[in-house]
């Protein structure tokens, strides 16, 4: 690969790989050796996918765009700003100027719409940073003990939804404004029902902090499907 890059420099060139190792590295503040590599050989972008969420980066001149899937899984609630909905990203290159938009539902993004830093955040929320505890206090009652940890550099700020499942519960919705590091803890009476299971279940809506973007209200360039040379 360094061969091939370094003999094609003078082309605008454009690396393709399946993991987002750039996000873990570069991006990251870790050492890249592989970033280094597309700096010195002159890369304009370098595209991945695996994640199934969309993130872009720009470091040192280079485009660092993960796709989000196509038409695969995607995991948790829906929504642009979590960078979990299908999409594609559309890529116009003049010269070495290059110029990237994502499209979802028909509708135009720009390609930063959420950052390598936005879905950092994500991952962490997403690794257990808002838990809940049954506590049981007679042979139908129990308290849910709720915990929530903001492991961003932001307010965070939503609202937490208990789904009962079989259980009966006292306070269905909780607002959250958490600052940077903190904890929030609270305890909400539920009482099971007529069976045990399903289990009450907890999720937290919240935007992203920062969200401005939206949606281009031009509708898309007319798009004409490639043929074969």
């Amino acid at each position: 690969m360094e061969a091939d890059l370094t003999r094609n420099a003078a082309t605008p060139t454009f690396v393709f790989m399946h993991k987002p190792f750039w996000a873990l590295g570069v991006a990251a503040g870790e050492p890249d050796p592989m970033h280094d590599l597309f700096v010195r050989a002159g890369v304009l972008g370098v595209f991945t996918g695996h994640w199934h969420n969309h993130l872009h980066a720009r470091i040192d001149g280079i485009d660092y765009t993960g796709v989000g899937s196509s038409g695969g899984v995607t995991a948790g609630l829906p929504h642009p700003r979590r960078g979990n909905v299908p999409e594609f990203v559309e890529a116009t290159v003049r010269g070495r100027d290059l110029s990237l938009t994502t499209v979802i539902r028909g509708q135009e993004y720009p390609v930063d719409y959420l950052s390598v830093r936005d879905q950092a955040l994500l991952r962490k929320l997403h690794r257990g940073a808002v838990t809940g505890r049954l506590v049981p206090i007679g042979s139908d009652s129990a308290s849910l003990a709720l915990h929530v940890e903001n492991l961003g550099d932001a307010p965070l700020r939503g609202v937490l939804t208990v789904d009962g499942g079989a259980w009966s519960v006292g306070q269905p919705s909780v607002a959250l404004d958490v600052a940077p590091g903190a904890i929030f803890e609270a305890t909400i009476p539920v009482a099971r029902g007529t069976a045990e299971v399903p289990l009450p279940r907890i999720r937290l809506d919240m935007p992203l902090p920062g969200t401005t973007t939206k949606p281009s209200t031009s509708p898309p360039a007319a798009r004409t499907p490639s043929r074969p040379p």
